[in-house]
């Protein structure tokens, strides 16, 4: 059997497909370069104890690659057409608590206000370092 125009179909819609999915028209080639190759490809073919390829094999892949190209390129642009996925905003991440203000500062009590002269403080020596309390003037 004389396959040389079947492997010339497989060869310029394979080449086509892959023209398509990757967006690089250079891929392409024409129906006379697949006719060509196919010719080729069968004229070597015939050198060797290749087992035949029956008819209704034939039909199948035929079947197959039309189906292909006609659902397989609407399904890609159906992707495309797609909304991009947008994930989910992360969430703001905590603020830190602010650092304590330089200095001593009055222990606030609301039944007490400060009064003039000397008063009790508390400062921070530090990070991780306990409050002290002090007599400030």
């Amino acid at each position: 059997m004389d396959l040389t125009e079947f492997i010339a179909e497989n060869l310029f819609s394979a080449h086509a497909f892959l023209a398509g999915l990757s967006g690089k028209d250079i891929l392409r080639i024409e129906q006379s370069e697949a006719d060509e190759l196919g010719k080729a490809v069968q004229n070597v073919a015939r050198h060797y104890d290749i087992p035949g390829v029956d008819q209704k094999t034939v039909d199948w892949i035929r079947l197959a690659r039309t189906l292909g190209m006609v659902y397989g390129t609407r399904l890609f642009a159906a992707r495309a057409m797609r909304a991009p996925h947008t994930p989910a905003p992360k969430p703001a991440p905590a603020t830190p608590p602010s650092p304590a203000p330089a200095g001593p500062q009055p222990i606030k009590d609301a039944a007490n206000p400060p009064q003039p002269g000397p008063r009790l403080v508390r400062a921070s020596p530090g990070p991780g370092l306990p409050d002290v309390e002090i007599w400030q003037q």
